[in-house]
């Protein structure tokens, strides 16, 4: 019926602008009138309440009659069914035509009705009559109520004070203005072999007079009236069989709500062995650094007077092998080589132990650039580094605080390691940094041949080695030296190893770095 037509697009000439700009705004607006029903259909199944909700069903048709039309007139653009887009056009005018006469017969009755804001006026007004009234009852029940809470939390706040405080093991007491002792606990009574019954209502000074070295000065009393801060002060306090306890004693003003005074409260607390304590952890702090400083002496003056004689071991052995070399035997140079090595490593080992030794004493907390540090030690093992065919890789190292004779201590033993354990192949290294929430976790990753799991607690024990010194040399000083230097700043070192190959070693510097 409707193919003899011309499709709409022949208006615009097929001229793709203005055709998607109508097309478009067409589908635009029909997807807007056909939200807007929907939404009216959901408001009225939702408010079943509401007046003339038909009215509102008639409108949501209506709009969305309107869209349908506009989605004919994006159609037409191609297809030719006007006869199509007249009857849907009919049928809104039929339903616009409808909802005009019911909008305006409903109108005057719309008028009339109450509007919300007008219920919710009478709504209220009822309301505050009614609360007014409920209002009146009610402030009198909850008067009543506060005052009886109040009362019984205040009693069983008081009741509670008074249990905290006779049952402390402090002594604590409180002293009236004339200086009558009011309260006594059992602290006290049991700190000044004094019971309550014999000491209240006396006066304080009397009664304590003899018992302690220092005096209740009246100029301390105003002292504390006028600053109404509390005195501290230790003393001796000697009980009746002269023995002499360590007391610290506070003595406070008691004030009332208006800032009036009221009294003085006295606290005791016997300190005898906190006091015992101490001086007993002075002394033996003082005995240990002592103790420390000798055996440091002791292992400079050892490391000096033993590497002397092996120097010189050292010397005779390599001038008596450049002598006689040509006159020994195979085995007999073998013996003399031997000889020198052995010298050689015990000096080694000999000042391993003095560094060991003196670790963690001497250390300084500066800001350090790890990447800058880093680098120097890799410049110093230049040599094995390109000998071994290393290749090291370096992640990201933040800027820290800590001492840089222990971070290069730590890289260089670590990094020597990675190199001297790798068998027959080019050390892989990885050096780098994990944030945690205790702080940094740094660690090196290499290659090597790993360690089992059976010889683990060997790894950072002194001169403990994993393997003959002639497969991989060295005096096993290194990784414990590392280990006691962390552990002297709080830190500490541990590892996760492949027996098949590779190993990783992790390190955290501690609080104290």
């Amino acid at each position: 019926l409707d193919l003899p037509f011309v499709p709409h697009g022949h208006s615009f000439f097929w001229q793709p602008g203005v055709l998607w700009l109508h097309v478009i705004s067409d589908i635009i607006i029909a997807i807007s009138y056909y939200s807007i029903p929907a939404t009216i259909a959901w408001f009225v199944w939702k408010r079943t309440d509401i007046p003339f909700y038909r009215v509102f069903i008639l409108y949501a048709l209506f709009i969305f009659a309107c869209g349908t039309t506009h989605i004919f007139d994006a159609i037409t653009m191609w297809k030719p069914y006007y006869w199509t887009q007249g009857a849907v056009k009919l049928f809104t005018a039929i339903v616009s035509l409808f909802t005009a006469i019911v909008s305006l017969r409903i109108m005057p009755l719309a008028i009339r009705y109450p509007s919300p804001i007008q219920l919710k006026d009478i709504n209220e007004k009822l309301q505050r009559e009614i609360a007014a009234k409920e209002e009146a009852e009610k402030k009198l029940q909850e008067v009543n109520r506060d005052l009886e809470v109040r009362v019984k939390t205040k009693r069983e706040a008081l009741w509670t004070l008074g249990q905290l405080i006779e049952h402390s093991s402090d002594a604590i007491a409180s002293v009236s203005l004339e200086g009558k002792v009011q309260t006594w606990n059992r602290g006290a009574s049991q700190l000044m072999e004094m019971p309550a019954e014999q000491i209240i209502g006396k006066d304080f000074s009397e009664t304590l007079a003899g018992h302690h070295n220092t005096n209740l000065d009246p100029k301390w009393i105003e002292q504390i009236w006028d600053s109404q801060q509390a005195l501290i002060w230790k003393d001796d306090w000697f009980l009746e069989n002269n023995e002499k306890r360590v007391v610290r004693f506070s003595l406070s003003p008691v004030l009332n709500e208006n800032g009036n005074p009221l009294g003085l409260s006295i606290v005791g607390r016997d300190e005898t062995e906190q006091e015992q304590a101490m001086l007993q952890i002075e002394k033996q702090s003082k005995e240990l650094e002592r103790s420390n400083q000798e055996l440091e002496n002791f292992a400079y003056s050892a490391s000096h007077d033993l590497s002397e004689p092996l120097m010189l071991i050292h010397r005779l052995l390599q001038l008596l092998k450049r002598r006689i070399e040509e006159k020994l035997n195979k085995d007999e140079n073998g013996y003399l080589i031997r000889c020198t090595e052995a010298a050689i490593s015990t000096k080694s080992m000999i000042d391993g132990l003095l560094e060991y030794s003196r670790c963690g004493r001497f250390e300084r907390t500066n800001n350090v650039d790890l990447k800058t540090e880093l680098v120097e030690v890799i410049r110093s093992m230049d040599e094995s580094l390109i000998e071994s065919g290393a290749n090291l890789i370096v992640e990201f190292l933040p800027d820290i605080q800590c001492d840089k004779s222990i971070l290069k201590r730590i890289f260089q033993n670590l990094i020597s390691n990675a190199i001297k354990f790798c068998y027959e192949k080019s050390p892989e290294i990885v050096i780098g940094s994990d944030k945690s929430e205790n702080g940094w976790i740094f660690y090196v990753k290499d290659n090597g041949i790993g360690i089992p799991p059976e010889q683990a607690k060997k790894v950072f024990q002194l001169f403990q080695r994993l393997h003959a010194r002639n497969l991989y040399p060295g005096n096993g000083i290194g990784l414990a030296l590392v280990a006691k230097s962390l552990e002297s700043k709080g830190g500490r070192i541990w590892f996760e190893s492949n027996p098949e190959g590779g190993s990783t070693f992790y390190f955290s510097l501690g609080n104290q770095c």
